[in-house]
């Protein structure tokens, strides 16, 4: 495989919707749904609501190696008998 070359890396320090004692966390999250744009948000009943956190960016000017060479191997059983 060859080396990917990153312009600016998005990241968020935390996916805990609020920010306040009280506020909701992480555990009461239903779904997390990435958006191709960079937004991340979350899913508490029945709507998504965006993260009110600001994502943040990180310029790289390194080429970032891929961690391995190619597909991990599973064993047969795993993909015979999946569990649901």
């Amino acid at each position: 495989m060859d080396m990917i070359i990153v312009a600016a890396l998005v990241y968020y320090t935390s996916i805990r919707p609020g920010t306040k004692t009280g506020d909701p966390v992480v555990t009461d999250n239903r779904a997390l749904k990435y958006d191709p744009n960079g937004m991340i948000m979350y899913k508490q009943c029945d709507e998504y609501n965006h993260l009110r956190r600001k994502a943040k960016r990180q310029d790289v000017s390194t080429e970032v190696q891929p961690l391995h060479k190619g597909p991990l191997p599973i064993k047969r059983s795993q993909y015979q008998q999946p569990q649901y």
